[in-house]
């Protein structure tokens, strides 16, 4: 049986430029990417001293002894202080700024690792970094600048990831974000690490009560049906900047803030408890890298989502020959 659903591509993603408390969504807020030693996960870019190496992305083999499984999707991030007085940081440009005197909450998923085992340049030595961090926010609006601090976290002892919150105002608008390890106090530099996931997106609250400032849907507990599954085959819009889908703030029915594409969310929580079905994705895009980059950015989304690759394609639409090209981008098929 064959059920076809037609989502339609109507308007480009842009930039809200009203200055309205509005839910600030994170690129990649979960690292997402290929595993490996001194890798910035995409979205993300590296703030460090020169001549140090940047965050690693794990898990992967034998990469310093970190056994931890994600948080959330497929990969996380560590990151470390050093001994020499040198620490790991990844900053983002965000899509819309912080905007001044707006308090906003962030919460990161955050462990540290019993074992980070690596080379110390201010002995040549094998070492543990398992000293606990602590993390740092800031504002600013070049790459890696730290105009202001925005807040500081408790230091991450814990090793079962844990959400930390973090609650700042800050004084000037900001469209840059970076997030650092840091060590727990002003003593003797020392090497320790913390692992992060799964950040939320910034969340304008009320300074005085500690309440949201914007109203989010909440997604509702969906029952594998064909009506259903028609029903939230709904817009998929790509980004004109770089042809990744849109991301929406959502929450789940158990309460937990979510940041995902929500027609692919849904779609791929309801297809998880439907083994025998496939999702067929056709992105009708002629420019071939406009279109490598839709599919690795769909790709990439169903797989953080949980679904298994057998049970998804994406490939590229082809018009019937002697065809009219179609408005719609994207082609959804459930077989």
């Amino acid at each position: 049986m064959l059920t076809r659903f037609l989502i339609a591509y109507l308007v480009f993603s842009g930039f809200d430029t009203h200055a309205q408390p509005t839910a600030l969504l994170l690129q990649n807020p979960s690292f997402e990417d290929k595993p490996g030693m001194g890798r910035t996960p995409q979205g993300w870019f590296y703030c460090g001293a020169r001549g140090e190496t940047p965050p690693d992305i794990h898990p992967s083999l034998d990469l310093f002894g970190v056994t931890h499984p994600p948080q959330e999707g497929e990969t996380y991030i560590g990151m470390v202080v050093r001994d020499n007085g040198t620490w790991e940081g990844v900053s983002q440009w965000l899509q819309q700024p912080l905007l001044a005197e707006q308090c906003y909450e962030l919460t990161v998923h955050a462990a540290r690792s019993p074992v980070y085992e690596s080379i110390t340049r201010t002995t040549m030595q094998l070492t543990n970094f398992d000293r606990p961090v602590l993390l740092r926010l800031w504002g600013g609006n070049l790459n890696c600048e730290r105009a202001e601090l925005l807040a500081v976290s408790k230091p991450v002892e814990r090793s079962n990831w844990l959400p930390y919150t973090l609650r700042f105002q800050p004084k000037t608008s900001y469209n840059r974000l970076i997030v650092e390890a840091y060590y727990t106090s002003d003593a003797t530099p020392y090497c320790g690490n913390v692992l992060l996931d799964n950040l939320s997106p910034l969340m304008p609250v009320d300074c005085a009560m500690g309440q949201l400032l914007v109203q989010l849907d909440t997604l509702p507990p969906d029952v594998p049906t064909d009506d259903l599954l028609a029903e939230v085959a709904q817009q998929v819009v790509f980004s004109d900047l770089d042809q990744t889908v849109e991301q929406h703030a959502f929450y789940l029915p158990s309460g937990e803030l979510q940041q995902a594409n929500q027609p692919l969310f849904r779609l791929s929580q309801l297809l998880k408890n439907m083994p025998d079905r496939k999702l067929i994705v056709q992105i009708q895009e002629n420019n071939k890298s406009f279109f490598k980059a839709k599919k690795e950015s769909v790709q990439r989304e169903l797989r953080l989502y949980g679904l298994h690759p057998r049970q998804f394609r994406i490939q590229q639409y082809r018009l019937p020959k002697g065809g009219f090209t179609s408005p719609e981008t994207v082609f959804i098929t459930i077989e």
